[in-house]
Order: C-alpha cells, then sequence, then structure tokens
C-alpha cells in the first residue's frame, strides 16, 4: 500500500511539473516529465494528457520562437499572430495565454502611441480636426493614454476659437459700400 502510494506521489509530481514547463513553454522539459511519469503508470491520464499537449506544444516550438523573435524586434502584429496560433493548438496553455495577452497589450500601446503622435503632429500643422480625431482613436484603444485628454481639449478649443474667429471677420459682401 506504501509502494502504491509513493508511486501515485512521484506519478503526480511529475505531471505537476509537467504541466509547469508546459506554462513556461518548454515542450522538451514537459515532454521528459510526461514520459517519466507515463513509465511508472502507462495508464494515468494526466500524464498520457500532458503528454499529448507537450507533443502538440513541441509542434508549434517555430511558431513560438518566430513569436518570441518578432515581440523582441517589436512586431507585435507577428507576435500576436504566432502566439494566437500557438495557442490554438495548446487552448489551455496558460503560458501561451500570458504571453499572447502580453503581445496584445503591446500591440495596443504601439498603436496609441503612434496615434498621440499623429495627433501631436497634426495640431502643430493646423489641423486640427485630424488632431482631434487621432487622440480621440487614441482614447478609444486606451482610455488612460497619457495626452490624450489633453490633446482632444487643446485640438477642441483650437477648433472653437477658429470657428469663433471665423464668425468676427466680416464677409467681403459685407465690406462693400
Amino acid at each position: 500500500a506504501q509502494d502504491a502510494q509513493a508511486r501515485r506521489s512521484r506519478v503526480a509530481t511529475l505531471v505537476a511539473g509537467g504541466v509547469r514547463a508546459l506554462n513556461a513553454l518548454e515542450p522538451g522539459a514537459a515532454a521528459e516529465a510526461f514520459a517519466a511519469a507515463l513509465a511508472i503508470a502507462p495508464d494515468d491520464a494526466a500524464a498520457r494528457d500532458g503528454s499529448q499537449r507537450a507533443r502538440r506544444l513541441a509542434g508549434v516550438a517555430a511558431l513560438m520562437q518566430d513569436a518570441r523573435d518578432a515581440s523582441q524586434r517589436g512586431d507585435h502584429a507577428r507576435a500576436v499572430q504566432g502566439y494566437a496560433q500557438a495557442l490554438s493548438n495548446d487552448p489551455r496553455n496558460r503560458g501561451l495565454a500570458e504571453a499572447l495577452a502580453n503581445a496584445r497589450r503591446n500591440l495596443a500601446s504601439d498603436a496609441t502611441g503612434n496615434l498621440l503622435a499623429e495627433g501631436h503632429a497634426a495640431l502643430g500643422s493646423g489641423r486640427l480636426e485630424a488632431a482631434q480625431a487621432a487622440f480621440e482613436r487614441a482614447l478609444e484603444i486606451n482610455p488612460r493614454a497619457p495626452g490624450a485628454r489633453a490633446g482632444i481639449l487643446q485640438a477642441t478649443t483650437a477648433i472653437a476659437l477658429r470657428d469663433a474667429a471665423a464668425t468676427r471677420r466680416p464677409s467681403s459682401i459685407d465690406a462693400v459700400p
């Protein structure tokens, strides 16, 4: 009885280690842990399931590496694509889900930064409606985008001042005696 309990404990430990390796996106280490568990308990369902997940994860290793490389290069759109494809092969993998969520945050941050820069450039060149639209889109992507609300206020104020000044100017028809 003690021997059986010790084997169950060892299998549970190996399976837990395999799951940790899966979540750490280490298919080789996961496969080793699950293989060791199956050597002790060939009928263990958790070890069999984990072994299959490790094989699927190993099959998408190229996708994961491409996504990691893309993320390091700042190509967050490609990272999102790679992690999403990898996650579709192992939907329960928390490590892939976290990597995908992080890549999506980075992509949104890039988009927000580009829109803020576009808004400031438009303000600087007097394209006030374009500036306002860019700041509003940045705020839609990230409600806490630094400077977006101030940019909207600045563009809106400049539009109001411009429009008020235009209504105060006499038209050329009014100037004719």
